[in-house]
């Protein structure tokens, strides 16, 4: 068995390919775990100027996923729901106002 205080994944070490949501919250837990973890994604940086430069990106997290983050860290699910904005099935939740995302645009 363990001794305590041993993390039950000490020595382990992890390769995780795509640095996604799922990737980067598998690689979260890991590490609490006492893995080592590299994650290997073929996108640049998206801290870098250029790396979106003509992408658009939309995350969209369900209660599994909100669940998720919180089980892992409520200070990173409080951040996550600090940059975003909240949603419930087609609609998105704006400082302006709602958007039905299943509705056409009027214009």
């Amino acid at each position: 068995g363990l001794s305590p205080g041993t993390a039950p994944l000490q020595g382990l070490r992890a390769a995780i390919v795509g640095g996604g949501a799922s990737g980067l919250l598998l690689a979260h837990r890991l590490l609490d775990a006492g893995c080592t973890v590299k994650i290997f994604e073929g996108r640049a940086d998206p801290r870098s100027s250029d790396a979106l430069e003509g992408r658009a990106y939309a995350l969209g997290l369900g209660l599994r996923g909100r669940t998720a983050i919180r089980s892992c860290d409520e200070e990173l699910w409080q951040q996550v729901k600090g940059a975003g904005f909240g949603s419930d099935r087609f609609t998105i939740h704006l400082p302006f106002g709602a958007i039905d995302l299943r509705k056409p645009d009027p214009s």
